[in-house]
This record gives structure tokens, C-alpha cells and sequence, in this order.
């Protein structure tokens, strides 16, 4: 059964901030703001005005990373993660007025940074470049405490870099990862 969609853009003209590529966007959990992340090495965070069009909170765009920023996603409604290519999570909390962010903490890691995810209970992953996937838990609501890391290895991780990576709503210990060598993998966490 064809079936004919008719779409109408909320944005006339397109919301613009970024000046390279936007690698990432994502909806906050309440459904209140937008993030977007891109080559430039900026975050920018969208928030929904009445009568719903989006518009940027101009003291979120912020230079993220020293080098582009390839992923991001919400930690809770008002925090969020982005990964880099400078080999970097870096945390950030949006400020209680709601028009700034701020940097909470870094993970370091050894390869650049190239998918994350979290999932509703706070359970982050990350994948690097090399194939490696790094799950921890992250305090809430300021993402200040990392606990519990655990590293998938050359054993069962994939052998090129992380593409996505994603939790199962509802399902807080299943997690796939999807890499340039081609593979789709699901992980059972405990």
C-alpha cells in the first residue's frame, strides 16, 4: 500500500550556526532542546520556543573539542556528552538559566572518539577509532562521577572504527555497535 506523506518545514529559513558538517543531532529526553554537534568543533544547543520553531541558545555554542566532534548524546534532560576526534568525552551541563553550557568533565582516551551513547540510566558508552567500546556509568544529574569502566576488547569488539552505537530502550544491559568493518554487534551487558 503506497502511501503519499506530506511534509511542512517547522524552519523557514533552516537553522543555521555550524559553519562545516553537522555530525550529530539530538532531541533531549523532555523533548525541550535540540544539540547539535559538527566538524567546526562546536556544540550548540536548540531549545523549542512557543508556537514550536527552534531557535539557538546563543551562549551554548561553544568550541567542544580541539578537533571535530563526531557524536553526541544526552546524559539527562539538561546534560549531555560529545565525542571527538581529539580523543576526548567531554561532559557538559546546561546552566540553570538555561542559555549556557558548561564543561563538568573530560574522559581521556587513547584514539579518537567516534560514537557514544547513553542510555536511560546512565549507563555511557563510547567507541573509538580502533574498534575498542568503553562502557561506565555517569553520575546524575551533574555528570561529574565515572564509575565501573569496563573495556570490550579485540576479542569481541569490532576490528575497525565504532560508527553508532546504541542502547535498547528498555533494556539498560543491550547495547549495538556498528563499525566500518562492516558488522552490526549486540552486547549483553551485566
Amino acid at each position: 500500500m503506497n502511501r503519499l506523506m506530506t511534509f511542512t518545514s517547522l524552519t523557514q529559513p533552516p537553522l543555521e550556526a555550524h559553519s562545516l558538517t553537522v555530525t550529530r543531532l539530538r532531541f533531549s529526553p523532555n523533548d525541550q532542546h535540540l544539540l547539535s554537534v559538527s566538524r567546526d568543533r562546536q556544540c550548540g544547543v536548540w531549545t523549542c520556543t512557543s508556537g514550536g520553531s527552534y531557535a539557538i541558545l546563543s551562549g551554548t555554542l561553544t568550541k567542544a573539542h580541539t578537533r571535530m566532534v563526531l557524536d553526541a548524546t544526552w546524559l539527562s534532560d539538561t546534560a549531555f556528552a560529545t565525542a571527538g576526534r581529539d580523543k576526548n568525552v567531554n561532559l557538559w551541563q546546561l546552566n540553570s538559566d538555561n542559555c549556557t553550557v558548561s564543561r563538568m568533565s573530560t574522559i581521556e582516551a587513547d584514539h579518537p572518539v567516534t560514537a557514544i551513547d547513553c542510555s536511560r540510566a546512565g549507563i555511557l558508552a563510547y567507541g573509538l577509532e580502533n574498534g575498542t567500546i568503553i562502557v561506565c556509568s555517569v553520575s546524575s544529574p551533574s555528570p561529574t562521577t565515572i564509575e565501573g569502566i569496563a573495556t570490550l576488547g579485540p576479542n569481541i569488539a569490532p576490528s575497525l572504527a565504532v560508527t553508532q552505537l546504541a542502547w535498547r530502550p528498555g533494556y539498560d544491559n543491550m547495547l549495538a555497535a556498528s563499525s566500518e568493518d562492516a558488522s552490526v554487534r549486540i552486547y549483553r551487558i551485566s
